[in-house]
């Protein structure tokens, strides 16, 4: 991605028998512009309340991710100051 970045963090907490937590934040950047997008995402639920679950999906952050429901989504753009030339 010569004219683009994409960035993706994910923290992932699990609590055997009690609970899992995903949080992800994306960050998307084009060169040419004067904004980076960032979305940020909360998931999490009780593992009991979750049904049909085998170890490998438990231990695997990506099939968890698929299984949590969302509880907080936000979506926003971050604009760049301007930056007027100093005379």
């Amino acid at each position: 991605m010569k004219s683009s970045f994409f960035v993706l963090l994910r923290y992932f907490l699990r609590i055997d028998n009690i609970k899992a937590m995903i949080i992800d934040t994306r960050y998307y950047h084009e060169l040419n512009d004067n904004y980076i997008l960032r979305e940020h995402c909360v998931r999490e639920s009780d593992l009991n309340k979750l049904t049909a679950l085998s170890t490998e999906i438990i231990i695997d952050p990506v099939l968890m991710s698929q299984r949590l429901p969302i509880i907080e989504e936000k979506r926003e753009k971050l604009l760049f100051p301007n930056h007027a030339p100093s005379s």
